[in-house]
């Protein structure tokens, strides 16, 4: 069971990790737009599901490792987040 919550830990993460890289190419994938347009918290939200799930999976340096990468993308996506949100309105 600890595999599952790993393996699920590290796909949430990949997919959260790609739609933030994803802001930067220019190419379209209807998926990943159809999510922005739901909301742009969606990152974030996979993210703390996938730390969630990395609490639950394997035990010393996979999870430690898993847990730091998650909390460090949450922080970036915050941080974008907010700036987008507050940043770039007008006076």
């Amino acid at each position: 069971m600890q595999k599952l919550f790993t393996s699920v830990s590290i796909i949430c993460f990949l997919f959260a990790f790609f739609m933030f890289w994803y802001l930067s190419l220019n190419i379209s994938i209807p998926f990943i737009d159809h999510l922005y347009n739901i909301s742009i918290f969606i990152p974030v939200i996979i993210s703390i599901l996938g730390g969630i799930s990395a609490f639950f999976g394997l035990k010393g340096f996979p999870r430690k490792t898993l847990l730091v990468m998650h909390v460090s993308l949450i922080i970036l996506l915050s941080f974008f987040i907010f700036i987008a949100m507050f940043g770039f309105q007008e006076p």
